[in-house]
């Protein structure tokens, strides 16, 4: 991601997401609603031995502004200081926090790991400018978001989040449209052509194998680039369509 797109994308309107939560496990005595990561009345718990994780995955491709997490619930802010030192709260607050990002979860990378303090406000675990720094996640757009947690404050073992807020930008205008939305536009496009090429070589048995109708296919599936301008090689698509559908 280029600085310019950064700063595009700072000042983007946002808009709050929330996504499909999938959890490492959840307390017997507690919700397995897992909106209530999104509610200010709960917290989630999780069931075992460390390490725990939590999943978001949202429906395509967003522009992350903000991944912030509250560690500790609102209503425990109003207890007496007493209680809030105790070391029983402590042992659920996570400490040490890692966040991957992806566009699947099968292809998940690793973009900050945090030690973090006991906090009663809200913590900021990723933004786009940590995004910036890692050019796989191309154009700063993630889909899945893994926080895993590998320790907790007093060696406590189950761990508690209060609630998570996904922040993310919305693009709009000439420069948005050009910088962020035609790219995507372009792969989908490419991607079509192949699909529909390749459908036409693998249901259609009587292009013969070796034959200069399938190198002929083959050589505009496989290089996007061939020698011509676009007219020649949109003909020559067509031209394959015509002759085999």
């Amino acid at each position: 991601m280029t600085t310019s797109s950064l700063q595009a994308i700072k000042r983007m309107p946002e808009v709050e997401l929330f996504p499909y939560v999938e959890l490492s496990s959840v307390n017997g005595v507690h919700t397995r609603d897992t909106s209530v990561l999104f509610k200010s009345d709960g917290y989630w718990q999780s069931d075992g031995m460390l390490p725990h994780w939590l999943q978001l995955t949202l429906p395509h491709g967003i522009l992350l502004k903000e991944l912030s997490v509250l560690l500790i619930c609102p209503e425990d802010s109003n207890k007496s200081s007493i209680q809030l030192g105790s070391r029983i709260d402590h042992s659920y607050c996570p400490r040490v926090v890692s966040v991957f990002v992806g566009k699947s979860r099968r292809n998940l990378q690793q973009i900050r790991s945090l030690d973090m303090g006991i906090s009663h406000e809200w913590v900021e675990l990723l933004t786009a400018e940590d995004i910036a720094n890692h050019s796989n996640t191309a154009l700063g757009e993630v889909s899945t978001i893994r926080i895993e947690i590998a320790h907790n404050h007093m060696s406590g073992q189950n761990s508690r989040v209060a609630q998570i807020r996904i922040k993310a930008a919305v693009p709009g205008g000439d420069h948005d449209f050009q910088t962020f939305l035609m790219p995507n536009i372009e792969l989908f496009s490419t991607i079509a052509q192949r699909i529909t090429l390749n459908h036409i070589i693998q249901e259609f048995d009587y292009i013969r194998e070796g034959s200069d109708n399938e190198k002929l296919a083959l050589s505009y599936i496989n290089n996007r680039y061939m020698p011509g301008d676009d007219e020649t090689k949109s003909n020559t698509a067509l031209s394959l369509a015509n002759k085999y559908i």
